[in-house]
């Protein structure tokens, strides 16, 4: 291997030192007792009723695994094996009858002597009547929308809008059924406003729309604390309105108590451009879970959202245990965690993890792609003094439908094609404990003083952003300490992880323009996205522009790269100044109109509290020349922010005609039969207020897929 020696001494140690946290698989508890399942309220609950499943303990060193399966349909795991027993919500909003099971097992590795339980319960309709029904849920800006059976429709929709205003929003089509009521998650709406609704039936021959229905969004719940917001710029003409909504994955914010400046945990919420609340996530907000966060936005039009959760634990929540995939309501979907994915990946050979971190990636086909951490102790390094020293990398996990370990990829199967020097490790420092409780590198496990540990960690490669290529099936990450965006063979699940490529400074890329310096290329960079097959969307932090000697002026910038792959040549096409220099955090993101959404999330405030300079964020639009044409202001470190159409759809790209997140075939066909009229955004790719052939040529080349094939999105598998 070159440059890292590696010395496997980790193993033993590891598990005699961690095993206690979690399980105490060798002593199992009372064998003889049985398992069983019950839920509060008992069976016959409405839709959209919260079912409290709740198992015996067995002893400690137990875990439990939840399960629920609709009527003849697949078992689906709602949270895999984990320490809880005490209880799991469950919200279906379908009704039916359900078969929920739990199973339990002494430890995480145990392969034996499985129990299990099982239990029917059945959901009825929430609507009895003819006419649709409105009703709150857990969540005060959320309603649940239930559409009477007998829906003789192909297709149906919730329309929604605040009383007095004349344009309506909707929720995506559900198919309808004339057997069972449809039932929908109406998100998007403001605090304590009386919103109308009513719903939009597709037939063969026409529409038709229902009664219009009344319902009151409620106040933010105690303990959601929302960073305050500002426009320093106005959206104007030229900005894309038609993705009017910003959801910020803020991290904390400054506050200023008795003239002390201090930081308060903040979660993941949405707002319009003004900066005004239309959803949150609430678990975020809540001290045991501190230190989650959201880490990507939906990939397709009605989604859900991931969150690395905090384990709650004494006397610190552990950063990153949990990975939890959500809905608008803040119903957990299905969740696994660091213990059983662990076990999955022995299995298949591969080291454990410590955390999940920095992003998810929804697939196509319904897998996910989760970013992890990974350590291993070596007897020395070239950048580091000490020794031994704990080197961090990353790990690229492949999730299927059900969270279950399909296939991995890890940065130490490739440190002879990574840098081995000084770049990244020494430029964020040691990985040294802020505060009580947290690491800014995550909560390491070989760091220490004992057997198989390290007193000194380094995080060598700190990848930040998958990123999934619909072209070819690959997947491209952002490693911030490298300064490079890497392309891996991934191959939809059958790819060998060779390296592709590799871009940035001493990359395999060649600027269009000949030979570049280091500060030509992004450095520390975040969320690279792909667009059109081969237009790279980044943003650059810029933190080599503001090493010694350090430019004055040089801001982070949002940058966008077209790449010729046959020829290795990068053209960097917008490189915009943002007007500030955020040393860490970001995001990047192309938007309807052909504009570009940039996020600099950590723009250091003169104060560091908790190893991070506390300062604000700014979510900026830019147009193409690399103009500002809107910004947000907040006062809290934010880790992304994502536009978006509505709650259920991410922005839209130049055209995409039917909303599904990408442009096809489908889309081009559509954009004919606006052929020379007048149209808006986003039949009019120009901007002329015409559709021409113009704007096919344009739509043509912003094809997701070779020959702009249609990217189809298996139906999300979800257990309610």
């Amino acid at each position: 291997m070159k440059g890292l020696v590696r010395r496997e001494f980790w193993s033993f140690g590891f598990i005699a030192l961690f095993s206690f946290l979690f399980i105490v698989a060798s002593f199992p508890g009372n064998v003889d007792a049985q398992l069983t399942l019950s839920a509060s309220p008992p069976s016959s609950a409405p839709v959209g009723t919260s079912v409290l499943w709740t198992a015996t303990s067995l002893g400690e060193g137990y875990v439990y695994r939840f399960t629920v399966k609709y009527q003849s349909g697949r078992e689906l795991i709602i949270r895999d094996y984990d320490i809880y027993y005490e209880g799991i919500a469950w919200t279906p909003i379908n009704q039916g009858q359900y078969q929920v099971k739990v199973y339990a097992k002494a430890g995480y590795d145990a392969v034996s002597g499985i129990q299990e339980s099982e239990v029917s319960y059945n959901i009825t309709p929430a609507v009895t009547g003819k006419s649709a029904v409105v009703n709150p849920t857990q969540h005060p800006l959320v309603a649940l929308y239930s559409i009477p059976a007998a829906c003789f429709a192909n297709k149906a929709r919730v329309q929604f809008r605040a009383a007095g205003e004349s344009e309506w929003q909707s929720t995506p089509y559900k198919q309808c059924s004339p057997y069972k009521t449809l039932n929908f998650l109406v998100a998007g709406m403001y605090p304590e406003t009386t919103y109308e609704m009513r719903h939009e039936a597709v037939y063969f021959l026409g529409r038709r729309y229902s009664d219009t229905q009344t319902f009151a969004t409620g106040a933010l719940e105690d303990g959601v604390t929302i960073p305050a917001l500002q426009v320093l710029n106005e959206p104007g003409f030229d900005s894309s309105m038609t993705d009017g909504i910003l959801l910020h994955a803020f991290l904390f914010a400054l506050i200023i108590v008795d003239q002390v400046p201090q930081q308060i945990l903040t979660g993941p919420v949405a707002t319009d451009l003004e900066g005004n609340v239309l959803w949150y996530y609430g678990d975020a907000f809540l001290p045991q879970y501190g230190g989650s966060f959201m880490m990507s936005f939906p990939t397709f039009v009605g989604g859900t959202f991931f969150m690395p959760m905090a384990r709650p634990s004494a006397p610190f929540p552990l950063r990153g245990q949990l990975l939890r995939e959500i809905d608008l309501a803040g119903n957990t979907v299905r969740e696994t965690n660091v213990e059983i994915i662990n076990a999955q990946l022995a299995d298949l050979g591969f080291n454990p993890i410590y955390y999940f971190h920095h992003d998810v990636r929804r697939l196509p086909n319904g897998h996910t792609l989760v970013m992890a951490g990974e350590e291993r102790v070596y007897p020395s390094v070239p950048w580091a003094p000490e020794e031994p020293v704990d080197v961090v990398g990353d790990m690229i996990i492949d999730l299927d439908e059900n969270f279950q370990v399909v296939w991995a990829w890890s940065t130490f199967d490739h440190d002879a094609e990574l840098r081995i020097g000084t770049i990244g490790p020494l430029r964020d420092g040691p990985c040294i404990e802020a505060q009580p409780g947290f690491n800014p590198c995550g909560p390491l496990r070989l760091l220490g003083t004992g057997d198989g540990q390290a007193s000194a960690a380094y995080d060598w490669t700190h990848g930040n952003t998958v990123t999934y290529t619909p072209a070819d099936g690959n997947f491209i990450l952002s490693f911030r300490h490298q300064d490079w965006v890497i392309k891996v063979d991934y191959n939809n699940g059958r790819g060998s992880g060779q390296i592709l490529w590799k871009l940035g400074y001493e990359g395999d890329f060649e600027s269009a323009e000949g030979p570049q310096g280091p500060d030509f290329w992004f450095s520390g960079q975040h969320q690279p996205m792909v667009y059109a097959q081969k237009e790279l969307v980044i943003y650059d932090n810029s933190n080599i522009r503001n090493e010694p000697p350090v430019d004055p002026v040089a801001h982070s910038r949002g940058q966008v790269y077209l790449l010729d792959e046959e020829n290795m040549i990068a053209d960097l096409i917008v490189d915009a100044d943002l007007g500030v220099y955020a040393s860490f955090l970001g995001s990047a993101q192309k938007l309807a109109n052909g504009n570009y959404h940039f996020l600099s999330g950590g723009i250091g405030g003169g104060v560091v509290i908790g190893g991070f300079p506390a300062g604000s964020s700014q979510s900026t639009e830019v147009g193409p020349d690399g103009s500002i044409n809107y910004t947000l202001q907040s006062i809290a470190a934010t880790y992304r922010s994502f536009r978006m159409k509505s709650m259920y759809q991410p922005a839209g790209i130049p055209g995409d005609i039917d909303g599904d997140s990408d442009v096809d075939g489908l889309d081009i066909l559509e954009i004919y039969k606006k052929l020379f009229r007048r149209a808006d955004i986003p039949y009019d790719l120009n901007g002329d207020g015409w559709v021409t052939l113009e704007d096919v040529s344009e739509a043509r080349s912003q094809c997701t897929l070779p020959y702009c094939r249609n990217l189809y999105w298996e139906t999300p598998v979800i257990g309610y």
